[in-house]
């Protein structure tokens, strides 16, 4: 089976050449997301994410390590995990303010 996708659109379809449907073309690798979008090239390209989107996102990722850190069982990949998500944060929201 192969992956094709419909140019300018989201999603991807695993069959046979004779099932695709009208106007898809095969794609070089499996989409990433379920939002990337199938460029001509075979490609996929991920759609810009909102920034106070993806603020919640770190919110909720956060949440693990940060129990850990709480509960005093955390590793070092806890500490880790919590300082990368805090300094995409302060990016995202500089990037929100300008």
């Amino acid at each position: 089976m192969a992956v094709y996708g419909i140019v300018g659109q989201a999603g991807q379809y695993l069959c046979k050449e004779w099932e695709k449907p009208a106007g898809a073309i095969e794609m070089q690798t499996a989409s990433p997301s379920p939002a990337a979008i199938a460029q001509a090239d075979g490609t996929w390209i991920e759609p810009p994410i909102d920034p106070k989107t993806r603020l919640a996102e770190i919110d909720l990722e956060s949440s693990r390590p940060l129990r850990a850190i709480l509960a005093g069982t955390a590793t070092q990949e806890d500490h880790d995990k919590l300082a990368a998500l805090e300094a995409e944060a302060i990016q995202l929201r500089a990037s929100i303010k300008e």
